[in-house]
């Protein structure tokens, strides 16, 4: 094998699979603030992004972290 680690040093700070169903219900709630906005104000502001709705905190896939090169050894695949 000629190469033997990762290419990015980065890795989730998770214990799920995935984050796809929250993504899915994050985006889900930032659609229907929309549509509640658009409704009580047709000219208001909406929510620009994701993260005014959701905090990447609270999900089951808690973003990323950049490992050390003392780590690397031990995380190879």
């Amino acid at each position: 094998m000629s190469r033997s680690r990762k290419k990015s040093p980065i890795i989730g700070v998770t214990a799920a699979a995935s984050a796809a169903g929250d993504k899915r219900r994050a985006n889900k709630r930032l659609r229907r603030v929309a549509k509640e906005r658009v409704q009580r104000n047709p000219e208001g502001v909406l929510p620009a992004k994701l993260k005014e709705i959701s905090d990447i905190w609270t999900t089951a896939k808690e973003g990323k972290i950049r490992i050390s090169p003392d780590d690397r050894v031990r995380l190879r695949k």
